[in-house]
């Protein structure tokens, strides 16, 4: 799954004032009051359809880039009387609100899927589908003093960090602040996988411990056995138990060392944490398909997903790679005609992946063969 949807470079963003002189600390954003799960429905879609354009007029009105940044410099390291000579312009924040909708060619648009409240506060949750992986964002989302409904806060489930928390480690970084040139070394890191968990190891408590550390030493030690990387797993939870987004990237991490019941379990834990998601049962059925046992599992949920999407491509493309796996040329023939009602596609031999076996496999049955003659 990719790791982020947010990527910044806080240089090109914020205009750095001198800050020789004194002056005030920053003055911290207002707090949003709830609002009513309705207007958050009705905010939400609205917010789906601005995200999906990447319109950054309406953009502009609904996510409080300024508040994020406030916020960022109120908890950075950097000094109170030097805060306030930290200079943003609309640029910037526009920059930052481009980053949450940007989409390479084949991105989806973001899906909204709900409202609900995560440790007393009220989110939106999206989902985005990035060229195949998946992403989820929770924004915190509430009204204003002049009543208008606002996000002030993201959760980026990929990065297991929050928009702020982002910001913040970049004004650190970009203050030079103790123990950011050291994180920032971590994350550029050329080390092999065991060098860099001893590096970090070695490291005092304070930056050892840190969020950015121990997520470099989780994708570290997906690389080494299991037993390395389950420790580095829990590790990460001992020090940060109510971070639920971790499971995100550890699921591509089991199933790269061929743990496939710790990744479905993974999938299954993501799912309850977000409040349900059927959309990753295509998670389910990839790993299923990688794992090579239970494939009628994977059978039914590839059906069910396509009962459920009959516009989606790739999910009848899906069902396709499950039935081929599992030698079930009847049904493979089948989703391939439903394929051509559909989707007006016309499958023939030159397209077909013959370095797969599977595929070799149908381009040989009986049921291919009554196929091609049909289409032609």
């Amino acid at each position: 799954m990719p790791r982020s949807i947010v990527v910044l470079a806080l240089a090109s963003l914020l205009a750095i004032a001198a800050c020789k002189s004194k002056g005030k600390g920053m003055e911290a954003p207002e707090t949003l009051v709830p609002i009513s799960e309705s207007e958050a429905d009705a905010f939400a879609k609205k917010l789906e359809t601005a995200l999906g354009q990447c319109d950054q007029g309406a953009l502009a009105t609904m996510i409080d880039v300024d508040s994020m940044v406030r916020t960022a410099i109120i908890k950075s390291a950097v000094p109170a009387n030097q805060q306030q000579a930290l200079e943003f312009d609309e640029a910037g924040l526009a920059e930052i609100r481009q980053r949450f909708c940007k989409k390479p060619d084949g991105q989806k648009s973001p899906t909204y899927l709900r409202w609900q409240e995560r440790d007393h506060q009220q989110v939106l949750l999206f989902r985005f589908d990035l060229l195949g992986g998946l992403n989820y964002l929770e924004f915190r989302v509430g009204r204003n003093s002049q009543s208008k409904i606002k996000v002030d806060e993201a959760q980026i489930y990929s990065q297991q960090r929050r928009m702020t928390e982002i910001l913040r480690d970049a004004f650190d970084d970009l203050m030079k602040t103790p123990g950011s040139a050291a994180l920032a070394k971590i994350q550029a890191s050329d080390l092999e996988p065991a060098a860099l968990l001893q590096k970090i190891e070695s490291m005092e408590p304070a930056l050892r411990d840190s969020k950015i550390a121990q997520i470099a030493a989780v994708e570290a030690a997906a690389s080494l056995d299991g037993a390395q990387y389950q420790k580095a797993i829990d590790n990460y939870r001992a020090l940060f138990p109510t971070d639920r987004s971790l499971d995100m990237n550890i699921i591509t991490g089991y199933g790269e060392q061929k743990n496939f019941s710790a990744a479905l379990q993974t999938v299954d834990q993501l799912d309850r944490s977000l409040g349900g998601d059927p959309y990753l049962d295509r998670a389910r059925i990839m790993l299923l398909l990688d794992e090579g046992k239970d494939l009628a599992r994977a059978t039914t949920l590839a059906e069910t997903t396509v009962q459920a999407s009959p516009a989606d491509k790739e999910a009848h493309y899906l069902l396709l790679e499950v039935h081929v796996e599992a030698r079930n040329f009847p049904g493979a023939v089948a989703i391939m005609r439903l394929m051509g009602e559909r989707f007006e596609l016309v499958f023939d031999e030159e397209g077909i992946d013959k370095s797969d076996a599977g595929y070799r496999a149908l381009l040989e049955s009986p049921e291919w063969q009554a196929y091609s003659l049909r289409v032609e």
